[in-house]
């Protein structure tokens, strides 16, 4: 009788430590997880403020000029046409 007490006591030692365990490794998972988000985030706000930069369109007419050598037409080169 003392041994399967002995042995229920054992038992349930072991399984509060194995519980506690990975409780603790649990809390290290979620604060990596926490930091991976914080980097993503970061990472999302930078591209999006390299997106905006992309599609001003003070660049997009700056490149224009520069690299494809484009420029705004003179009046009189521009004829609307009106749709039926």
């Amino acid at each position: 009788m003392k041994a399967i007490l002995g042995a229920s006591v054992l038992s349930l030692l072991l399984l509060t430590v194995w519980e506690h365990s990975e409780m603790v490794q649990m809390g290290y998972e979620i604060e990596q997880m926490k930091r991976e988000k914080l980097h993503q985030h970061k990472r999302q706000q930078a591209l999006l403020v390299e997106y905006y930069e992309l599609v001003s369109l003070n660049r997009i007419e700056q490149f224009a000029t520069t690299h494809l050598g484009l420029v705004w037409p003179q009046p009189g080169q521009v004829v609307l046409i009106s749709h039926p």
